[in-house]
């Protein structure tokens, strides 16, 4: 426990003073403890700090879904483009086996993605992607979730509808 709460610590000393420590937690992301490595994630995130990002994508391949919740929503937090990909890919891999895990992928990807990035993701060949795509829409109000509402896929094309009429979008 008294690990643990150095990474807290951390994060809150780095949030107010910036004091240097922000590396300290780092060596945490490759601990046995799976609270370590997930919380690890977690202040990098809070901290927005971009040298962890490469050590998170890692993370998204974690055998703790915890880790890999933690890792995606941390990356979204980062905003790293290059960080898509691996996104992506946890995207593919989870589809609808964990709405958790999703949603932290989903969640990056929206904090990651360009719009650019975006149009490209929801022309994917994965259902699941473009679901992503469409969700990452539906998040930001985004008038491009149109191109949904003329899916063959009926679990996109709902998605959508409940989308525009939900939040709305005109």
């Amino acid at each position: 426990i008294d690990r643990l709460h150095a990474i807290w610590g951390v994060g809150q000393v780095e949030r107010k003073l910036h004091a240097g420590a922000v590396e300290y937690p780092r060596p945490f992301l490759m601990d046995p403890d799976e609270e370590l490595r997930a919380n690890a994630a977690r202040v990098f995130g809070d901290l927005k700090h971009l040298g962890a990002a490469p050590a998170l994508i890692e993370a998204l391949s974690d055998d703790s879904l915890r880790v890999r919740h933690l890792a995606a929503l941390a990356l979204g937090e980062i905003g790293w483009p290059d960080s898509v990909p691996a996104l992506v890919q946890c995207i593919e891999e989870i589809g609808d086996a964990d709405p958790v895990l999703r949603h932290s992928a989903v969640m990056g990807i929206m904090g990651c993605a360009s719009d650019e990035t975006l149009a490209e993701l929801a022309g994917h060949e994965s259902t699941h992607v473009r679901m992503a795509a469409l969700l990452c829409y539906r998040r930001k109000g985004a008038t491009e979730i149109a191109r949904f509402l003329s899916s063959e896929d009926p679990l996109l094309f709902t998605e959508a509808c409940r989308a525009v009429y939900d939040v709305p979008i005109e």
